[in-house]
């Protein structure tokens, strides 16, 4: 058996194209292997394995046609190409280096994430997979659940590995197998891809006041370091809704813009919107400063779209500068409460604030001792004249601890 494996290797090995022979040999394994040397053929059937570079076909039986270069494998077979690329068929008719050849009844599956199941599946060049009357989808299914969530249907699909992009040609989305949407052409990167503009998986939720909507998120790199995420959203009561999420990334901080606008039928066509925004930097010299702002159209827009849940917006600007001695901040901050309570009368709309803290290490008498300052302000809006309703403080604190042990050796805490 050793000899005879040794012939099949060294046949399989001098049977490759030109082209393949620099990455290797091909290795075999199976149960049985037979070998007709006059007419090149090698039969093997049982638990059959051939590996070629990063690629690995198993089968239960295969033939390999030495004069034509030509493997032809029954399943059930698994052709798996390093740790991104699966696929799974019934039969397979490939060429002796696996990179191109025909396989039917045929599962792809890509980074663990997309599957697509196909009637026939083409590999060519070793880089591209063309698979006809496709079915992609993300979901998971079951018998319990044989009809994914959503699927995209289409006559062709192209996976380009080199690109890492699927072309689809005549598709067809569909959300709980019912069709809502035709798509001649589309092209979508392929799950390896972390960034990359294009459509995001749609979301389908239902409301009691607008009804079932729809909304298909379009992502848009702006760079390595910011993107833009688009959602337009279509409700059955003809409300229209278009969310936007802006990310970008520096050297030294971030910024982050998310928001919406919505034309609502409910409320006879009014636009309403929100805005919610924030961001962070940091300076060589130790500064921090940080903004954060947030608006809405009306009271009522964040609760009435399940935007959040929150009854006051807050708004505010601070720079502050941290070190092993010192601490100093100042920052301003405005309010606007959507609750029942007039706000002009009894909430501050305004708040100013400074603080300045510092630490003095081996003072004179030992220990350490410190200074904090502290300078608030608040306002509001009403011209009710009420001593106390708006006002300044200022505060000021001199703190001194030590630590030390008793003639007895008990500990004494500051």
């Amino acid at each position: 058996m050793t000899r005879l494996l040794a012939i099949i290797l060294l046949t399989l090995g001098l049977a490759l194209p030109a082209h393949a022979q620099g990455l290797g040999t091909a290795s075999l394994k199976a149960d049985r292997i037979t070998y007709v040397s006059g007419y090149r053929i090698l039969r093997a059937t049982g638990n059959v394995e051939i590996i070629f570079g990063d690629t690995i076909l198993t089968a239960s039986e295969l033939v390999y046609d030495a004069q034509n270069n030509l493997i032809e494998a029954t399943g059930p077979i698994r052709l798996r190409q390093g740790d991104a690329l699966t696929i799974v068929a019934d039969f397979a008719s490939l060429s002796a280096d696996l990179r191109e050849g025909v396989l039917k009844s045929a599962r792809l599956m890509l980074n663990e994430q997309l599957q697509i199941a196909a009637v026939q599946i083409r590999r060519t060049k070793g880089r591209y997979t063309e698979m006809f009357k496709a079915v992609a989808s993300t979901c998971s299914v079951s018998l319990a659940r044989p009809t994914p969530f959503w699927q995209v249907r289409a006559k062709r699909i192209i996976h380009d590995e080199l690109k890492k992009e699927l072309l689809f040609e005549g598709a067809q989305l569909r959300i709980l197998a019912v069709p809502v949407a035709y798509i001649p052409r589309l092209k979508l990167p392929d799950p390896s891809v972390k960034r990359a503009t294009g459509f995001l998986v749609p979301a389908v939720s239902n409301s009691d006041t607008r009804g079932v909507s729809v909304s298909t998120p379009y992502f848009i790199t702006l760079g390595d370091y910011a993107d833009v995420t688009l959602s337009p959203t279509i409700y059955s009561s003809g409300t229209a809704t278009l969310g936007y999420d802006l990310r970008k990334r520096f050297a030294r901080g971030a910024v982050n813009v998310q928001g919406s606008i919505s034309r609502d039928n409910q409320s006879g066509g009014a636009l309403r919107a929100y805005l919610f925004a924030d961001g962070a930097w940091k300076s060589r010299r130790g500064f921090k400063s940080e903004i954060q702002l947030q608006m809405a159209s009306d009271t009522t827009y964040l609760s009435n779209f399940s935007i959040s849940g929150k009854s006051r917006l807050e708004s505010y600007a601070r720079v502050s500068r941290t070190t092993r001695q010192r601490y100093f901040g100042l920052g301003v901050i405005g309010y606007r409460t959507f609750t029942s309570v007039k706000p002009d009368d009894e909430i501050p709309y305004l708040l100013g604030a400074a603080s300045f803290r510092q630490r003095w290490v081996n003072a004179p008498f030992g220990g350490q001792a410190g200074l904090s300052l502290a300078v608030n302000t608040f306002e509001r809006a009403s011209t009710a004249n009420a001593a106390g309703r708006d006002g300044l403080r200022i505060t000021s604190s001199l703190d001194w601890q030590r630590q030390w042990l008793g003639a007895s050796g008990h500990h004494h805490p500051p």
